[in-house]
């Protein structure tokens, strides 16, 4: 018997307002235009740097990824946003989105958002932290930014 083709996916939701894109429809945001450039405007070249560095890394996960921009930070998505930065005086405040627990004294919050989300923070205050570890939290944030995890549920089903 063939393989069940994957269904495609749904396209993203686009906000007639601002253009950004979204999973879903009407979801909250503040509708500002910025750019990449307007967020590392007067930054400091360690911090533009850290933020480089960091933009690579993820981009280098795989296809399709692109960099967002909200007031407060810079934020990576697939199909939804699975990391970000907020560039802070002395480097970043990274975070990533995973679907499991993870523990490392690294972490300055870790936001649990049932049933099974966790939103990691931590600083990022020279490029020895961007190192393989964070490389692999980013490679398991980035399947969680394609949803791999809904279709790996689909297949699953009986």
């Amino acid at each position: 018997m063939p393989a069940k083709a994957k269904a495609k996916p749904r396209p993203l939701w686009a906000c007639p307002r601002c253009g950004q894109r979204f999973v879903s429809p009407n979801m909250w945001h503040s509708c500002v235009r910025m750019t990449v450039g307007d967020h590392l405007r007067g930054r400091p070249k360690e911090v533009v740097d850290l933020y480089r560095r960091f933009a690579k890394i993820v981009k280098e996960l795989g296809p399709g990824v692109r960099a967002v921009t909200v007031k407060t930070g810079i934020g990576f998505m697939v199909r939804v946003r699975f990391a970000g930065v907020v560039l802070q005086k002395g480097g970043l405040r990274a975070n990533f989105w995973l679907k499991r627990r993870i523990d490392s004294p690294r972490f300055a919050k870790v936001e649990y958002i049932p049933p099974n989300n966790y939103i990691y923070s931590f600083h990022v205050r020279s490029p020895d932290d961007l190192d393989d570890e964070v490389r692999g939290w980013l490679g398991e944030a980035y399947r969680v930014g394609v949803q791999e995890h809904l279709s790996s549920k689909v297949a699953a089903r009986p």
